[in-house]
Parts: structure tokens; sequence; C-alpha cells
């Protein structure tokens, strides 16, 4: 059963998007702080309840959150879809890409020193020395993902899969943009003032 998170109920959704091909769970109190992150919030939903979730929240992955490239479903890092900020982390620090000709997602760790790791018991492991430094992610293979910090840990989250077939069809969705990101009509129309003699 799940414990009480109430900080979330305020702006989590009730159930996971359902354009999300899976979601991002917490696995420690680092990973929580990520979902408490106002610029996350618009991707925090309310997990289903079953035994293989250890939280009751999670972030939604999926295409309607990519902004940058048709490939990414989202990126994270301190500048990325998903913020998370620290030190030992990149503007970019890795990132879900989908590979068209296939219908498969990739984790692809764009850190300097090699900092994302996979884990799971039947999870593949990056291939040392490959570039870029990528790895399948499976829908039928529990996994989790883990960076940041001196052994790559301080972050962990467990890929919950909303999806266990991909197809296609599940890549193309409309975009849901960051609200921090958006602009209003009212800093358009400061904008313009601002301008004026």
């Amino acid at each position: 059963m799940f414990e009480q998170h109430d900080e979330f109920a305020g702006f989590a959704r009730k159930a996971p998007d359902p354009l999300a091909l899976f979601s991002l769970v917490p696995d420690g109190a680092s990973a929580q702080k990520v979902l408490l992150d106002p610029r996350n919030r618009y991707l925090v939903s309310r997990m289903p309840e079953n035994d293989s979730v250890k939280f009751k929240y999670g972030l939604n992955i999926g295409p309607s959150i990519r902004n940058r490239s048709h490939s990414t479903l989202a990126d994270i890092g301190r500048e990325g879809d998903v913020a998370v900020d620290g030190n030992d982390i990149s503007r970019s620090h890795c990132s879900f890409e989908i590979i068209h000709s296939s219908a498969a997602i990739v984790l692809r760790d764009r850190s300097p020193k090699d900092s994302v790791k996979i884990l799971g018991p039947a999870a593949m492991p990056f291939e040392i020395n490959r570039r870029p430094r990528e790895v399948m992610i499976d829908p039928k293979t529990k996994t989790s993902i883990s960076f940041g910090g001196i052994n790559a840990d301080r972050w962990k989250f467990d890929i919950v899969w909303h999806k266990l077939q991909l197809e296609g069809k599940d890549f193309d969705a409309p975009v849901l943009e960051n609200p921090v990101h958006i602009r209003t009509a009212l800093d358009d129309d400061e904008t313009v003032r601002g301008t004026d003699p």
C-alpha cells in the first residue's frame, strides 16, 4: 500500500497522462524532491496502485512533452524537460530517445563523465566506450535509472510502463509545454510597452 504524500495532491494529475508511455517513479528522498520542483509539476501524476510501485506519484514521460527534437521524448538535466539541479548535473544530463524505425526507446547518457546507470536484474548495461552512450529500454523489463553523486546514485527512478507494446502511433502526440516556458499575453504587452519612447 502507498504511503501518504499529501504535498503532491494539490498539483498532481489523478492518473497518468493517457499519452504517457511510462513514468519515472522516485526511489528515495532526492528523487521525490524532483517531483516537487515547480518546473516539473506539470508532469506529475498519481500512479495506479500495484505491488511494483513503491511511491504513489511519478513523472509522465511520453511524446507530448518533447520540445526540442522529434526523436526526444524527454531530456533530463538542469535545463531539461525534467529539471534536476545539482553541481554534478549537466544542462542535458540524459534523455529518452525514440528510434522510429523500430518503435523502440533508448536511454542516452549525455553527461560528460558517463554518470548515468541503468539498473535491474535483466536490464541491458551501457556498452563500454560506445558513443553515443545509449541503451535500449524495454517495456517487458523491470528497469531503474540513477545518476548524480559520486556513485551515480543520488537520484534514482523506477521506470513504470503504461504501454507494454509500443507502436509508431504512440510517438505522435500534441506537445504539452512546460508552463514555466509559456509566455502570456501580459508578457507580450509589457515587452511592447517597454520599447516605446
